[in-house]
């Protein structure tokens, strides 16, 4: 039987340069340094990862000032998916016309 790592190995690699107009894009050192720094982690459960939930405000923070958005009608939160970022910038939206609304 094949191993998943054959499999892999089989696949175009982002170096060889053959890969072009994808989806997804080989990720900074960086980022891959703290995905495995918090791959344990659910930045979601803001109960039991309460550090995490401090970083994930501080970035959030950072990326309102970059946009200049006013901190009482910015918010936002770090996902790893589309579908989930798709349905939480929905659920923000919903949120937001509800508080306005008024």
């Amino acid at each position: 039987m094949v191993s998943f790592r054959d499999l892999r190995l089989r696949a175009p690699l982002y170096e060889q340069g053959f890969i072009l107009s994808s989806m997804a894009t080989k990720p900074l050192d960086i980022a891959v340094k703290a995905f495995t720094e918090f791959i344990d982690a659910n930045a979601g459960d803001t109960f039991i990862f309460k550090n995490l939930y401090k970083i994930v405000r501080h970035v959030i923070k950072k990326l309102i000032r970059i946009l200049g958005c006013p901190d009482s009608l910015c918010s936002g939160y770090i996902v790893s998916g589309g579908s989930e970022a798709n349905f939480l910038s929905l659920w923000l939206l919903r949120n937001y016309a509800i508080k306005t609304k008024n």
